[in-house]
């Protein structure tokens, strides 16, 4: 496949943070002259909710994706976590639930036809600042190292 089908912004890491409720959005705009099919999915499940997860776009229309890191759920600190865009060319114009997911059941993301988009993530600067203050401020004041006597806890720095 030489010619892309889709055009999906922003390019990059996708930022999330706390004042956007964990959530990132993403456009996926069909530059191609035929009807795309697209379906996002993770590497870790569970970890994201996306809205729409799959679709069909017709010639030049638009479409908005939200990307939510589900509560409790934390970034991983190796770059680990992904959302793949996997597209190709609909094999129909409309969107219909039931073939929708058989047809993505039998036309995995390791076929050639398929144009694949891929996200990674970054936690804002300022949520990351905030977290760590209130680690900080959590953290109970206590000296550092404590030794037993005599069945006694005796601190080392006193």
């Amino acid at each position: 496949m030489t010619a892309k089908l889709l055009k999906v912004t922003p390019l990059g890491p996708l930022t999330f943070s706390k004042e956007n409720n964990n959530t990132t959005n993403i456009s996926v705009n069909n530059i191609s002259k035929v009807p795309v099919l697209y379906k996002l999915q993770s590497t870790v499940w569970g970890k994201f909710k996306m809205r729409p997860r799959w679709g069909v776009l017709l010639p030049n229309e638009q479409t908005q994706c939200s990307i939510t890191l589900n509560q409790g759920a934390e970034l991983s600190k190796r770059g680990l976590d992904r959302v793949l865009l996997v597209c190709m060319m609909a094999p129909i114009n409309s969107v219909d639930m039931d073939f929708t997911s058989a047809f993505w059941r039998h036309n995995i993301c390791y076929d050639p036809m398929v144009e694949k988009h891929s996200f990674s993530f970054q936690q804002s600067k300022d949520s990351l600042k905030r977290q760590e203050l209130l680690e900080t401020a959590t953290r109970p004041i206590a000296p550092i190292y404590w030794r037993l006597i005599g069945g006694s806890c005796v601190s080392a720095l006193h």
